[in-house]
């Protein structure tokens, strides 16, 4: 899967129906595979909690939040990656001594709670 690339700022995931069930674009399937995968996980919203999360990109630094923009739609829709910069992700996380402090020793965020993943119920 690819990695982001530098000129890249946002990725929005959209959802199609084939033969009736429905999926994910390639868009949906590399946004799931960074946060998964590639891209660290520094705090979640403390008003949204992991409906909009913060991540950082360890290849150049990069701020970048996961949200779920057709949050209206059944599980929430499919998820988007937007680069923030540093006072953005601040402004919205609070001060980068607090980051992390949801997330355990492995990575994980400590809470339960994660947004659902249509997709995968409907196989």
């Amino acid at each position: 899967m690819m990695r982001l690339q530098p000129e890249e700022t946002e990725l929005v995931g959209k959802w199609f129906v084939l033969n009736g069930q429905v999926r994910g674009d390639a868009t949906y399937e590399r946004v799931q595979w960074l946060a998964a995968n590639h891209l660290r996980r520094l705090a979640i919203s403390k008003e949204y909690g992991a409906w909009e999360t913060l991540f950082q990109d360890p290849d150049d630094g990069r701020y970048w939040e996961q949200t779920y923009p057709e949050g209206y739609t059944h599980g929430g829709g499919p998820p988007a990656l937007r680069c923030l910069s540093r006072e953005e992700a601040k402004a919205k996380y609070g001060d980068e001594k607090s980051w992390g402090s949801e997330i355990s020793s492995v990575g994980e965020v400590r809470s339960t709670y994660e947004p659902p993943d249509f997709a995968k119920r409907r196989e």
